[in-house]
């Protein structure tokens, strides 16, 4: 069940992207402000889970490094 709404969160994001694309290059001059903050917020939200990644993949390497250290 876990994994299950995992995957549909990871779409969640680039498709909020999407929306703000399309609907910044579609609407009227007065509307297009309104797309803003839902790309500012998937753009976030990828930034931040590549950057989770990124930490979490440097601290699983740093305790293998260790654990060959002391052998």
């Amino acid at each position: 069940m876990k994994l299950r709404i995992i995957n549909q969160y990871s779409l969640v994001a680039p498709l909020m992207l999407i929306i703000a694309i399309l609907g910044a290059s579609f609407e009227s001059e007065r509307k297009k402000i309104f797309y803003l903050p839902i790309g500012s917020i998937g753009l976030y939200s990828i930034i931040s889970r590549d950057l989770k990644r990124r930490n979490s993949r440097q601290s699983i390497l740093k305790k293998i490094q260790s654990i060959q250290k002391d052998k």
